[in-house]
């Protein structure tokens, strides 16, 4: 971030994306707790939450094809790794179509932490994947309906289901 030059001073590098997605990354490493997994759940609530709902306001049928191939896939999986590279592609794919950059950074850069709650979840119930199934095809269904709030609220009931899984593991 800074460079120092001898006998001239100290200079602020030009900050790029991939900066910042190293500095999230290390700074994840340091704190990833329990907390930190139920804040980034919270997190991803208020953002996946309004991504699905922009999705739905103008459905693509690629994006709608490439969800449902997901869909697909999961429902014939049985690794719990497996299953929660799945569960995130289906998230990455909404991520994608939203365009935004730096939401895709950051979700980029939280994928290993998003990995290992996901195992955690699933590990605490394999029948938990059919639950997830269901809600990405209601999330998708949403979608493909132009239904921005029913998007919007699939979303929040999808991650808040899998936060809540997580906690009912702790008991």
């Amino acid at each position: 971030l800074i460079t120092t030059v001898k006998g001239s001073g100290s200079y602020v590098n030009a900050f790029s994306q991939k900066d910042l997605s190293d500095s999230l990354e290390t700074y994840i490493a340091m704190i990833c707790d329990e907390e930190s997994l139920y804040e980034l759940m919270d997190l991803r609530i208020l953002i996946e939450s309004e991504v699905a709902a922009r999705l739905a306001s103008a459905p693509d049928k690629e994006l709608v094809k490439a969800l449902r191939q997901t869909i697909e896939a999961m429902k014939h999986e049985e690794s719990v790794s497996e299953l929660s590279k799945l569960d995130h592609e289906f998230h990455e794919i909404l991520v994608r179509a939203s365009g935004n950059r730096l939401y895709q950074a950051l979700v980029k850069t939280l994928k290993q932490s998003y990995l290992k709650f996901s195992e955690r979840v699933y590990q605490i119930s394999p029948k938990f994947s059919r639950q997830v199934i269901k809600q990405h095809e209601d999330i998708m269904r949403a979608i493909e309906n132009s239904d921005s709030e029913g998007a919007r609220l699939a979303m929040r009931l999808h991650i808040s289901a899998s936060r809540e899984q997580l906690q009912r593991g702790k008991a």
